[in-house]
């Protein structure tokens, strides 16, 4: 143990020959002339010389082994106290930097590891920008596309640009708001039911149209109305307005009418569409409701009042005492 020590060796105090100590079994060699001639006092000295040269090298054995130990100690104490010796990490495959003798080096933080970081986040702040590039442009086309499908969807500021396609515009909102509130007027609109001459039935008020059903329809009508709820206002889109055609005899061509809503589809879908043509605004706006064409499908009343569609389209000419006028829906 630690580093090997000469140890004490003693004369003889009576024949001055001299006591050996080996030095690796720790062990006293003496001669044993000495030991022959001494009488019993020497031999009693020799042999507290020898126990006290044996308790010196034992306490210089114990101060070596003591002084080792200490090291070993402090050796340990250093390592864990150390944060960057191996044990430390307890890493299956450390990791090592060529630049560990920089004053300024760190196990996390250190150059080539700062580069590769600084280079991913490069590279993931570029892919970062071309989405928002790219989402930028998308809704930049979005927002273009709406303003050439949505043009000024306001309300309140947009509005047909004729007076008969106000008054139909106004009156399709009104009785989506309250379909309640119409019932009183086709109730008092039955009296205007009339048979002619001929025996035709005749909705004669401000002018005379034709009907086919008469009260039937009427009364199916006022039914109607009274399972409806209230639903939203529709929104006028003149981007979904048939235009008028030059000739204003075409208004009633059905290839015309047919070619225009292609067009319109084109960019955004129609829902429904119809063309009706009376000569007055009020008698027409009933008669939509009543929709008493001779169609069971009752189209009209049904493009009105139903809550699936947002866009109404309206335009109209007049056309010597009659008015035009084509009416689109889009949701």
């Amino acid at each position: 143990m630690g580093n090997k020590c000469v140890k004490c060796v003693l004369p003889n105090l009576e024949n001055q020959d001299e006591i050996q100590t080996d030095s690796r079994n720790k062990k006293n060699t003496f001669n044993s002339n000495d030991f022959g001639n001494s009488n019993q006092n020497q031999l009693e000295t020799d042999i507290k010389y020898k126990q006290k040269i044996e308790n010196l090298n034992q306490e210089l054995d114990n101060i070596q082994s003591n002084k080792y130990n200490n090291k070993e100690n402090e050796n340990n104490i250093n390592n864990e106290n150390n944060p960057n010796n191996n044990d430390f990490l307890k890493l299956d495959n450390p990791i090592t930097f060529e630049n560990n003798d920089d004053q300024n080096f760190n196990l996390f933080h250190s150059n080539k590891l700062n580069d590769s970081v600084k280079q991913e986040e490069n590279k993931n702040n570029n892919d970062n920008n071309k989405n928002e590039i790219i989402e930028d442009i998308d809704k930049k086309e979005n927002s273009k596309n709406e303003n050439l499908n949505l043009i000024d969807l306001n309300i309140d500021n947009n509005l047909p640009k004729d007076d008969f396609s106000k008054y139909i515009f106004e009156q399709i909102n009104k009785i989506r708001k309250n379909p309640k509130d119409f019932i009183d007027i086709i109730e008092k609109s039955k009296s205007c039911i009339t048979i002619d001459k001929k025996g035709k039935l005749i909705y004669k008020n401000k002018v005379k149209v034709a009907l086919s059903e008469g009260l039937p329809i009427f009364n199916e009508a006022i039914s109607f109305l009274e399972q409806c709820s209230s639903m939203e206002e529709l929104i006028f889109n003149p981007n979904i307005c048939i235009p008028i055609p030059n000739n204003e005899n075409d208004i009633k061509s059905k290839s015309y009418l047919t070619e225009k809503i292609e067009e319109i589809n084109q960019n955004i879908p129609i829902s429904s569409y119809w063309r009706d043509i009376i000569t007055d605004p009020e008698t027409s706006f009933i008669l939509m409701i009543v929709d008493d064409t001779g169609k069971k499908n009752r189209m009209k009343r049904n493009d009105i009042l139903n809550p699936d569609y947002k866009y109404i389209g309206i335009c109209s000419v007049t056309i010597g005492k009659t008015f035009g006028c084509y009416v689109t829906f889009s949701k």
